[in-house]
């Protein structure tokens, strides 16, 4: 028989479990010393760096013209693709508020949420274990991660998302009858439009348990139904109306080329995995978690989905972040089972499961020297410096009413305040069509551009080869204007038009 941790009786019985603020009070040295590491790790990473600035300014782009009354638009008075609205609106109070200084205060609100996901990770964690070591353990992987304090310190959405998602959580485990779950997870939705999946899988396993438990109602499920779906149902009605429903982030990544790689992923489960031995083991796990644990039947299959999903379609490390808190919480209580089950002594148990505990966390730091020599270190330098003097250049040095193009669209748009016109394809999504990754410029872009006569053309020669550049240095239409050093061999080159 398959031995397992010992879970409280009780614990999703508000009346009789310990309260949050006991256990915060019996646990304050452990938080306290969590924190403080986070707090370290965090202000390591504080900067601006390739994973923070660019989607991060999109965000800031985004929130000062919300703030300055122009409506929720990348260029003012343009139609924008649209972006997830929650962190956007929670930028543009501060941008309302402090002006630049967003740009300070954004880090610090975000630093807030992923403090307080430290401290729901752990309250989760000690309810449904017991155990402080488990709690202080699964809190650690999160506050420790460099990868989250990087995105947090953008600041990106991640960690709203992820603060959102504990939180929602929570609320469900402990108090199954608040209404505020669904609130909450309305919210997750409209900070990253994926959150839908968690929220109706944690719905779906809400009526699951409620039907278990013969409390099933039909008026019940269809008040949570509409309190979920209320603000995300209102925010598509309006962002419908002007723009494409999905984020172009999102169109751009979730692409035939991405479809094209689902066979050699298939393949490589074929020969590696053994699909049959995956299904049982699936089967299994569920079978056992709607048994012994079956609140977390949706965690278990969203966590494993995404695993999945996350790979083969986006292709990018950022995605797993929210992941963390999770897999931390999972992997931390199965290494106290295996310690238990294999280990008749109860000394060797603990000598095993420290020792990992330890092994593993001593590996997971070095990811912050790893992470800090490839963004703080003298050796490395970063783009940001040179998008910032190139669009601050075209501030000082071109009329309010001048149009620029570019591939890059966060950091350069802010610091310029000029209407882009773009040519990544994530805000024109016309102009995707032309684009070949990584090498933007060619024939069929510029003869795109040419119908949308931007004023100025900017090109990173980092990116773009020494044949494109030619391109432009050629023509008769355009005109260098302006060169910002960059990456210490490279330019940002700055052409005027004439169409």
């Amino acid at each position: 028989m398959t031995e397992i941790i010992p879970f409280k009786k009780a614990v999703f019985h508000q009346e009789e479990e310990t309260t949050a603020a006991e256990i915060l009070s019996q646990s304050r040295w452990l938080i306290t010393g969590t924190i403080a590491l986070s707090l370290i790790i965090h202000f390591l990473f504080f900067g601006d760096y390739y994973l923070t600035y660019d989607d991060a300014y999109v965000f800031h782009v985004y929130a000062r013209n919300l703030a300055e009354g122009n409506g929720f638009s990348f260029n003012p008075g343009e139609i924008s693709h649209a972006a997830t609205p929650l962190l956007t609106f929670i930028l543009a109070a501060q941008h309302f508020l402090f002006q630049e200084g967003a740009l300070v205060t954004g880090k610090f609100v975000n630093l807030g949420f992923s403090l307080g996901t430290t401290i729901l990770l752990f309250l989760i964690a000690y309810r449904i274990t017991s155990n402080p070591f488990i709690a202080f353990t699964s809190a650690l992987v999160w506050a420790a991660s460099p990868l989250e304090a990087i995105l947090s310190a953008g600041p990106q959405d991640f960690t709203l998302f992820t603060f959102l998602l504990l939180l929602s959580l929570y609320s469900y485990l402990f108090h199954p009858q608040s209404i505020w779950t669904y609130v909450l997870l309305g919210l997750a939705i409209l900070t990253r439009y994926e959150g839908a999946l968690f929220a109706g899988l944690l719905y779906l396993n809400h009526l699951y348990i409620d039907h278990r438990n013969d409390e099933f109602r039909w008026k019940d499920a269809f008040v949570r139904l509409i309190v979920m779906i209320a603000l995300p149902a209102l925010w598509f009605a309006y962002i419908g109306t002007h723009s494409t429903l999905l984020p172009s982030s999102g169109s751009a990544k979730l692409n035939p080329w991405a479809l094209r790689k689902i066979p050699h992923f298939l393949g490589g489960i074929l020969i590696l995995f053994f699909p049959i031995l995956i299904v049982a083991s699936v089967i299994a796990a569920l079978s056992q978690i709607r048994e012994r644990l079956p609140r977390f039947m949706f965690l278990f299959i969203w966590v494993t989905f995404c695993m999945f999903f996350y790979g083969p379609f986006l292709d990018n490390r950022r995605y797993y972040v929210h992941l963390l808190p999770f897999i931390g919480l999972f992997s931390m209580t199965y290494l106290k089972m295996v310690s238990e089950k294999y280990f008749r002594s109860p000394k060797w148990s603990q000598i095993f499961m420290f020792g990992t505990v330890m092994v593993c966390f001593f590996f997971y730091f070095l990811l912050n020297i790893y992470y800090y020599d490839q963004t703080r270190s003298d050796q490395k330098l970063t783009a940001y410096p040179a998008y910032k003097e190139a669009g601050l250049w075209l501030k000082n040095n071109t009329p309010a009413s001048a149009t620029f193009a570019s591939e890059e669209i966060g950091v350069i748009p802010y610091f310029a305040q000029r209407k882009v016109v773009d040519f990544s394809g994530w805000l024109d999504l016309q102009s995707k069509q032309y684009r070949e990754k990584g090498d933007g410029i060619n024939e069929k872009m510029i003869q795109y551009l040419s119908t949308r006569k931007p004023n100025y053309i900017l090109i990173n020669t980092d990116i773009v080869t020494p044949p494109r550049q030619q391109l432009l240095a050629n023509d008769p239409r355009f005109k260098l204007e302006y060169q910002v050093p960059l990456l210490g061999k490279n330019y940002v080159l700055i052409y005027s038009t004439k169409w």
